[in-house]
């Protein structure tokens, strides 16, 4: 849902526009919501979500990052005595850049799901450890 309020801000570039566009286009023409269209593709769907997370990295927006793809149970964890600022200056210094990398290569890999298809792991040469997403209802989150 961040898409929808960035709209009513005004901070969507062209190029995140078009991806907007065609993401509900995909959805009416498909005729499913998100939520059948996860039944159908949870891929697909988790792929989106890596796409709007490598987009807001890109743009330098750690701080709606974090608060929108940070397990809620990890940045209750991680808050503890931190302001957002503070759990932001020591996330861009330690740990985007990794993260952008982990995130562009599962944009190109193969998840492997549990069998809810709530949990994807992503692996990849290029970083020491998997990518570890998991969905609660429709909102995909990382849990590494």
């Amino acid at each position: 849902m961040h898409f929808v309020s960035r709209i009513f801000e005004g901070e969507l570039r062209p190029m995140q526009y078009f991806k907007l566009i065609s993401v509900f286009t995909l959805t009416f023409v498909m005729g499913c919501s998100p939520s059948k269209k996860l039944q159908k593709n949870p891929e697909a769907y988790v792929k989106v979500q890596i796409q709007e997370m490598i987009d807001l990295l890109e743009t330098g927006d750690l701080g709606q990052f974090i608060s929108t793809y940070a397990h809620p149970e990890d940045l209750e964890k991680i808050k503890g005595d931190e302001s957002l600022d503070e759990i932001v200056e020591d996330f861009s210094k330690n740990k985007a850049q990794l993260l952008l990398t982990a995130l562009k290569d599962a944009l190109e890999g193969k998840p492997e799901f549990n069998d809810q298809k709530t949990r994807a792991i992503f692996k990849s040469a290029d970083v020491y450890r998997p990518l570890i997403l998991e969905r609660v209802e429709s909102q995909w989150y990382i849990r590494n």
